[in-house]
């Protein structure tokens, strides 16, 4: 751990931070909340740019920023960083000398400034906070990064998290899907592309759920949808697709999508971008079969484990 104070750190603002700030604040009609959206989103992206720097793992696409439904319904902006929790970014403006931080189970706060031409991120320091209590935070009492630091976990593993995160998708049909798959026209950037309408097949017991991925920076997120149905004989039909969220887009050739099978550590199968439209996976299989899903791109990975 860092054991010398650190100063306020001025971070550049990378495009593709702000194309996806710009995407996620989009579909909503007030501009109030498509600014709320934005700066928030740009918050977390510069928090978790920083300490994944510094070799913190972080879960970015768990965030409840990331999740379509949280950032509609709350002012959320928070980086989940496993075995520590929630860490709040709270973005403030050049000219403001406090932020606010809403109640909820943050476990910490890094205040972010940005300029008045959000060029650049200013991460003014760290503040405890206490859980579900409303907080208006003078940045004159922020501590030094540092502290946040010392309260950090060691590195949690790729294939430990996805344990925890292990998707069960007959239960998706009961109505019990985590926050974290968000109806597909809501993590893809144009409302006339049902994705479901795009193929032919019926939807009267099918179940369309979908996340965006953060790829490796400088690059446009990407979102995972995956299509489950229920056939009579108990098996389900299920299609994995990566498309990009904007739909005049292509996928990056470099990115990845790879199909296994966790018990026996066989590849399924495996398809790559190629600057194609979508990638996709269709398949069948019966109660208690597991397979994971591998996105990759450069030195990102995404791991999405699931159990019929």
């Amino acid at each position: 751990m860092l054991d010398t104070p650190l100063p306020a750190l001025k971070l550049g603002i990378p495009p593709i931070a702000h194309k996806t700030a710009l995407a996620f604040a989009a579909p909503h009609c007030s501009a109030r909340k498509r600014q709320q959206i934005y700066c928030n989103t740009l918050a977390v992206w510069m928090v978790n740019k920083h300490l994944t720097g510094f070799g913190i793992r972080t879960d970015l696409n768990g965030s409840r920023t990331w999740q379509p439904q949280a950032r509609t319904l709350q002012d959320v902006a928070d980086l989940h960083i496993p075995g520590y929790g929630h860490l709040a970014c709270r973005p403030v403006l050049a000219e403001e000398d406090r932020c606010y931080l809403p109640a909820t189970d943050q476990a910490g706060c890094v205040v972010v400034q940005f300029d008045a031409e959000f060029s650049t991120a200013t991460l003014l320091g760290f503040s405890p906070v206490e859980p579900d209590r409303l907080v208006e935070l003078p940045l004159s009492e922020l501590q030094d990064l540092t502290v946040l630091y010392q309260q950090l976990p060691a590195a949690v593993s790729l294939k430990q998290r996805a344990e925890d995160a292990l998707t069960h998708l007959t239960d998706w049909f009961q109505g019990e899907i985590a926050a974290t798959w968000a109806a597909v026209e809501q993590v893809l950037t144009a409302p006339e592309m049902p994705v479901g309408a795009m193929r032919s097949r019926s939807r009267s017991r099918a179940v369309e759920r979908g996340k965006i991925l953060a790829l490796a920076a400088g690059t446009e997120p990407v979102a995972l949808v995956v299509w489950v149905e229920q056939n009579p004989n108990t098996t389900l039909d299920i299609a994995i697709e990566l498309w990009p969220i904007n739909p005049d887009h292509r996928l990056p050739p470099e990115v990845q999508m790879i199909l296994w099978e966790p018990h026996s550590e066989q590849l399924m199968a495996q398809a790559q971008g190629g600057g194609s439209e979508r990638l996709q996976f269709r398949f069948s299989g019966k109660p208690g079969d597991r397979f994971d899903v591998k996105v990759m791109h450069k030195d990102f990975t995404a791991l999405e484990p699931f159990v019929i």
